[in-house]
């Protein structure tokens, strides 16, 4: 996926369809994948495939209202971009509720975090991304 992560891809799927039950799949992540990933089971690539038929048959089985229910605010992910002016890394959150894009610097990366967008004071919860996966 060109200029997307599967982390963004999941995000998007998950906040444009939140009833669609997901399981996220990667070799790149040994010990389980960070918090916040928008996914409902993970299967690491090329290991028992019994386990990865039972994850689509418990999604199918899955009450929607309950899983809606039960589901926090996914974290947006978003990629960092080098600021040369100020020698740091930014990233650009465009806010859901009124649609306006701001700078902000992270201190964190690949993790959840939480800030209120500039113009209208929503809380977002985001996620930063050094570089595309």
């Amino acid at each position: 996926m060109p200029r997307m992560s599967g982390f963004e891809l999941l995000s998007v799927v998950r906040r444009r369809f939140p009833q669609i039950y997901v399981v996220g799949m990667t070799g790149a992540f040994v010990d389980g994948l960070p918090p916040g990933i928008a996914a409902d089971g993970f299967y690491k690539k090329a290991t028992d495939i019994s386990r990865l038929i039972a994850m689509v048959e418990a999604g199918s089985r899955a009450d929607i209202g309950s899983l809606m229910a039960s589901r926090k605010s996914v974290p947006i992910w978003v990629p960092a971009v080098v600021d040369q002016t100020l020698e740091s890394k930014r990233v650009l959150i465009g806010c859901p509720e009124c649609l306006r894009a701001f700078l902000q610097e992270p201190k964190v990366y690949g993790s959840p975090l939480e800030t209120v967008c500039s113009y209208c004071r929503a809380s977002i919860n985001f996620a930063a991304v050094e570089q595309y996966a």
